[in-house]
């Protein structure tokens, strides 16, 4: 009689799975390619609520990789208060009616063109947000977020 094969050991799962939890440098870059895939997918789609699921979905990214660094979720707001300003005051500075009609006079597309850089700078400050949460390394010992994400020890730029 051949004694009964031992049972594999069971993994533990040490992180908190949701909004509260912690995302290493490669979970955060998996989200990150998964975001970018699914802007391009809703882009072809015509729906009108894609800017909601897809600012749902960086938050969500944002608030997990900014407890891996020790960090508040909150900490994201001032890229939002940022990017919402930038557009505000290229409306107060350019004039809503300038940006809602269309250019008709000769000369008349210089709203439209720097409300686009305004827009531009905005992207580029998120663009750089997310490569600055991505390069970091996480807090490799448990915080008040949870459990350290445990990814190995990797020299990355501005750690």
């Amino acid at each position: 009689m051949t004694p009964p094969l031992p049972t594999p050991p069971q993994p533990r799962i040490t992180r908190k799975p949701g909004w509260a939890g912690r995302s290493d440098r490669k979970e955060y870059w998996t989200t990150v390619g998964v975001i970018i895939a699914a802007a391009v997918v809703l882009a072809l789609l015509p729906f009108k609520s894609t800017a909601a699921v897809l600012t749902v979905a960086w938050t969500y990214a944002y608030a997990r990789r900014l407890h891996d660094l020790g960090r508040s979720a909150w900490l994201q707001l001032w890229l939002w208060l940022a990017q919402v300003a930038m557009v505000v005051a290229a409306f107060v500075v350019l004039g809503p009616q300038a940006l809602l009609t269309s250019p008709s006079p000769p000369n008349a597309e210089g709203p439209f063109v720097a409300f686009g850089l305004v827009l531009f700078a905005a992207l580029l400050l998120q663009v750089v947000f997310t490569v600055w949460l991505g390069l970091r390394a996480g807090s490799p010992a448990p915080n008040r977020y949870g459990a350290s994400a445990a990814e190995p020890d990797v020299p990355m730029m501005f750690d």
